[in-house]
């Protein structure tokens, strides 16, 4: 039992991290696309470098909810790969476990819920 309990306990430390490095990544992405519509368009008129600020809004909102839907497909798949056990393994309860990936799942909804909020706030910005 105790063998079983670390194996699923280094699963899911596998699974967080993983999870933490899709997230890195989104916001590693948007940030570079950010700095290059800030910087970029020297040459433009000045209507345009006028409105820049909403391009800006508007591309770091594509941004977000494109993380967003990536975030949370990723979230499901890994639920799916907790919650499937190997061909080897029965199926046990562990309160321990359970706890934790309840405690991680309502993290991961609060981000959800404030990146939602980010995104109805800059959409109303932007309108």
């Amino acid at each position: 039992l105790d063998v079983l309990r670390a194996e699923q306990e280094a699963r899911v430390g596998v699974l967080a991290e993983e999870l933490r490095e899709v997230k890195s990544r989104c916001l590693r992405k948007s940030k570079k696309e950010d700095n290059l519509l800030i910087f970029s368009g020297d040459d433009l008129s000045e209507d345009t470098k006028r409105f820049r600020h909403q391009r800006l809004l508007k591309k770091r909102m594509e941004t977000l909810s494109t993380s967003h839907s990536k975030l949370e497909l990723q979230v499901q798949r890994l639920e799916k790969r907790l919650q499937a056990p190997s061909h080897y393994q029965r199926v046990t309860t562990n309160d321990v476990l359970e706890e934790d990936l309840t405690a991680r799942v309502t993290l991961l909804e609060d981000n959800s819920k404030q990146t939602s909020k980010a995104l109805f706030n800059v959409s109303r910005q932007v309108a």
